[in-house]
């Protein structure tokens, strides 16, 4: 369906990542990358309007776990249409950034301010940055890195077969009855 996840959806989704970094925290993992989350549009769920929204004047869940859940081994892959939108708690705490072409000029001064570029670089940012280019900030690497990749031919969309068989291993995934990371014994007959 259009429109994005509900807020059910979201509730849990948002719900088993706490467990999974409740977990992580009981089992003593630390600092090593044992979860990845990959959020699409994280714009949407880690909006700079959330950290504003609580009643209790907590930080949100979300906003919890993207800024906390690197010590117990999770790690947040967040892809968003804005850098703005996002949280500037969540961006303060982003490790490697990975920017594509900007949509407008706030965007661009947003991204030249939070990856410290230069002039020269603010303008290629902002007149030639081009599909299948992207500048990159890694923090141990003191300057903005220009990366280039052959763009995707995949087709973005899929096949109502396609669906169903997605659908089918997903539901026997979710019915299945061995716990993760647990080792199954093979017998021979």
């Amino acid at each position: 369906p259009g429109g994005g996840p509900t807020p059910a959806t979201r509730f849990v989704f948002w719900h088993r990542q706490h467990r999974r970094f409740k977990y992580l925290r009981h089992r003593g993992v630390r600092n090593t990358l044992h979860t990845l989350v990959v959020l699409d549009e994280g714009n949407m769920t880690l909006t700079r309007r959330l950290g504003q929204a609580t009643v209790t004047g907590m930080q949100p869940l979300p906003m919890t776990l993207v800024t906390q859940g690197r010590e117990p081994g999770m790690a947040f892959a967040i892809c968003s249409s804005s850098w703005t939108e996002i949280d500037p708690l969540v961006r303060s705490n982003l490790f490697l950034k990975t920017i594509l072409t900007p949509g407008e000029g706030r965007e661009t001064a947003a991204i030249t301010e939070a990856l410290r570029l230069t002039r020269a670089q603010t303008e290629f940012l902002a007149t030639r940055l081009a599909r299948g280019m992207a500048i990159l900030s890694y923090p141990p690497w003191p300057h903005a890195i220009l990366a280039t990749f052959q763009p995707s031919t995949e087709p973005k969309t899929i096949t109502a077969e396609q669906f169903r068989e997605v659908t089918e291993r997903t539901a026997a995934l979710c019915t299945s009855r061995v716990p993760p990371n647990t080792k199954t014994q093979e017998t021979s007959d």
